[in-house]
């Protein structure tokens, strides 16, 4: 038995499991609509949903200026999937890109007035163009905490067999519509379509966190840095 919760066999795809940081006590769900989210989030979110042609133009723009994006830096993440997995990054551990801003103003704009967007240096605070092209998936895994939810803004949807699964609950991508979840339950993405899937990602605070322990919780990861505990 020990050797099992060493090996962490025994989690749930069920439950959550955070593979870094826990808060207990607080709400999870799978999945989360409009009705589960504060309003001037969903709000934001629902801003950039619909303002998809515009980010797609800052997509190309980036695209062109560096075709092979910068998921090469990310190598913890490559024995994830199988497949071509293209990532254009804003936020990076918690920290924003120059080339993005200055490539994708008005995409950095729209996500800068997201309430509670993920920042101040954490390291599993992302925001990047995800595409997943033709033919490519990423295996069931947990997130490394249960602090964020994850947000998928939909901008390439092709038809064919594609879709996200969140604790053996289904969903696919449909224009227009963000989709938000919780990566600390186990989850798997998959595109086996022609054509690539793009979506605009994004980590937010989960709202049941108060401002207040986000506070502790930066402070927490700013002194593990100054120490020298955390690259």
């Amino acid at each position: 038995m020990s050797d099992l919760l060493r090996r962490g066999m025994l989690r749930l795809s069920g439950r959550p499991c955070p593979a870094l940081l826990s808060i207990p006590g607080i709400h999870q769900q799978p999945f989360y609509s409009q009705k589960d989210l504060p309003l001037p989030l969903w709000n934001a979110l629902s801003s950039l949903a619909s303002s998809h042609l515009v980010i797609l133009e800052d997509y190309e723009r980036l695209l062109r200026a560096f075709p092979e994006g910068d998921y090469s830096e990310e190598s913890e993440h490559k024995r994830l999937h199988r497949g071509s997995w293209v990532w254009h990054s804003a936020v990076q551990r918690g920290v924003w890109s120059s080339q993005f801003a200055q490539c994708a103003p008005g995409t950095a704009a729209l996500l800068g007035g997201v309430p509670g967007l993920m920042t101040g240096g954490l390291p599993w605070a992302y925001s990047f163009f995800s595409n997943l092209k033709s033919g490519a998936d990423i295996s069931p895994h947990y997130g490394p905490t249960n602090t964020r939810l994850r947000v998928h803004i939909p901008l390439k949807v092709p038809q064919g067999d594609l879709g996200i699964v969140c604790s053996d609950e289904r969903r696919n991508w449909a224009l227009g519509e963000p989709l938000v979840f919780d990566d600390s339950f186990a989850h798997a993405t998959w595109n086996h379509s022609k054509e690539d899937r793009l979506v605009l990602l994004l980590d937010v605070w989960n709202p049941c966190i108060t401002p207040e322990e986000r506070g502790e919780v930066e402070g927490l990861f700013k002194k593990a840095k100054r120490e020298g505990w955390l690259k």
